[in-house]
């Protein structure tokens, strides 16, 4: 068999040389945030060409509120499998923060965030101390009182969550140049309706006769009660007085032989309708 020649020996090693250092070059630069991981030659690899991203979505519940009533605020991660995030615990220098930079028509209720399912706690050699690691989907809430004298249509909430999500042997810190975090989460406010008080009337005088002349009927009209707030009842009442030596006809007996049975008419309300009919109304004292 024929030995290759030296020179053709010197130009593979040769090139063997260059792809050695072509790794060195591609692999010498630090990782930066949010970049997609490269393989040995620096190309992106195929299951990360797309950088996986999570979900995140910020809520104020309830749906409506009225001043002075609770509102909570909801700041959701959906973590994609194979991932987790690192909780908020402030002995970790890169755990999860909640930044709330804008509060329209609220005051926090709370000293801070809590989530809602308890993180996984693990030893990390790496970094030689214990971590906490949320997966799958983790909720962030925290409680405002809405102001008592707020009269906007709505209360708002806005601010950003930083983290870095981990896996497949990667981290990458949120938010980056192609994933903002920030957030903005309102609810609308009912005012309550002023509370209003129906101004009820009490009238009184001498009754007059049909020419004009003082009768000898004192009459009192009233509204009860004086201070009747929407929805309530009021009762009308009318109080006669008849002087001594004269009487009046009740309300129940017909006209006979000239004498004129007592009648109420000509009724004008404002705000009000009957709730009986006015032959219901009995007088207090029987004829």
């Amino acid at each position: 068999m024929r030995r290759p020649s030296p020179p053709r020996l010197m130009l593979l090693t040769s090139a063997l040389v260059g792809v050695c250092a072509l790794c060195v070059v591609a692999t010498s630069r630090a990782q930066e945030p949010g970049d997609v991981p490269l393989n040995l030659l620096g190309v992106p690899t195929g299951e990360e060409a797309a950088p996986v991203n999570p979900a995140i979505k910020a809520t104020l519940t309830p749906a409506s509120v009225k001043p002075g009533d609770v509102a909570t605020l909801h700041v959701v991660i959906d973590i994609p499998a194979g991932y987790y995030v690192y909780s908020t615990d402030p002995a970790f220098g890169g755990r999860t923060e909640i930044e709330v930079s804008k509060i329209v028509g609220l005051k926090p209720a709370e000293a801070g965030f809590q989530p809602d399912k308890l993180p996984q706690v693990v030893f990390e050699p790496e970094l030689k101390q214990q971590v906490e690691k949320h997966t799958g989907r983790v909720t962030w809430s925290r409680r405002y009182r809405v102001e008592e004298s707020f009269a906007g249509p709505a209360v708002q909430v806005g601010g950003k969550i930083t983290f870095q999500m981990c896996g497949n042997g990667t981290c990458r810190l949120f938010p980056n140049s192609g994933f903002p975090t920030d957030f903005t989460a309102s609810t609308s406010v009912v005012q309550a309706a002023p509370e209003v008080t129906a101004r009820t009337f009490v009238q009184q005088g001498r009754a007059k006769l049909a020419t004009g002349q003082p009768g000898h009927v004192d009459l009192r009209i009233a509204l009860s009660p004086t201070d009747a707030k929407p929805g309530e009842i009021v009762t009308l009442s009318i109080e006669a007085t008849v002087a001594e030596g004269f009487h009046t006809y009740s309300m129940f007996e017909g006209d006979i032989l000239g004498a004129k049975a007592t009648s109420v008419f000509d009724l004008a309300s404002t705000g009000l309708k009957p709730l009986a009919a006015m032959l219901d109304l009995a007088p207090r004292n029987l004829p």
